[in-house]
């Protein structure tokens, strides 16, 4: 892996990545370069505190924020344009030929950047847990595309703030355990987290900021913390607060 070098974080949404793993990030705890992409960065949605702008604002209101976003981490954004509707519209046997579409996008890219790492978030299944449908499709994606290349590692990360890992549980994909690593931090860094979130004003509701703000199942109620999953036993001498075997 000698020749490859930074990390890819692939965010669904545009805000999903700010949520699961701002922290992370902002330590610079991930190889770098940094790059960011969206794959449904054509969206409609809006759920924040700001006006409702004309209908096709919308897009370009939450790519700003997502370069604002990238500003701050320093990394590079890229866009893949997908709509986010079309999942819904189209129901369950559309959600395979989509997979296929967003692999084709996202594996050109990986091809392009030569990342090490492939950072996305982690739908979790366990527990009766309900994952976000379009992230559960980036996810299937993001593995078929990791499937065709070589020496790239994808890590996983807990996704905040809907289908959350509890600390004590081992994710394990195609035959192989995932390290947990887990970043706690501080009432401090919480805020520093909160302030990046405060980015995508067309996003974040005041639930996100609670959802957020909670500790992850089985962690410390006093600390708060971020999850990432590693394949490796030492990912790249990761500087994180604790490790769960």
């Amino acid at each position: 892996m000698a020749n490859k070098k930074g990390s890819l974080l692939v965010s669904p949404h545009s805000d999903d990545i700010c949520m699961s793993s701002a922290h992370i990030i902002n330590r610079g705890f991930l190889p770098e370069p940094v790059h960011l992409v969206t794959v449904f960065s054509l969206s409609f949605h809006l759920a924040g505190s700001i006006p409702q702008p004309c209908n096709f604002m919308v897009p370009k209101i939450r790519m700003e924020e997502d370069i604002t976003f990238c500003q701050a981490i320093g990394a590079s954004y890229h866009a893949l344009g997908f709509y986010d509707g079309c999942l819904s519209q189209q129901g369950l046997k559309f959600s395979q030929r989509l997979i296929n579409k967003l692999e084709h996008r996202l594996l050109r890219l990986i091809q392009q950047l030569d990342c090490l790492a492939i950072i996305c978030p982690y739908p979790n299944y366990n527990n009766g847990s309900q994952p976000h449908p379009h992230h559960e499709v980036v996810f299937w994606a993001v593995t078929q595309a990791i499937a065709k290349t070589t020496k790239t590692l994808l890590l996983l990360v807990d996704d905040q703030p809907y289908s959350r890992v509890s600390l004590t549980e081992k994710v394990r994909y195609q035959n192989t355990d995932y390290t947990p690593y887990v970043f706690d931090f501080d009432r401090m860094e919480l805020n520093k987290k909160m302030a990046m979130m405060k980015i995508y004003k067309s996003q974040m509701r005041e639930a996100y900021f609670e959802a957020v703000r909670k500790p992850a199942p089985n962690g410390n109620p006093q600390r708060y913390s971020e999850t990432l999953w590693s394949p490796v036993r030492t990912a790249f001498g990761l500087k994180c607060n604790r490790k769960v075997i």
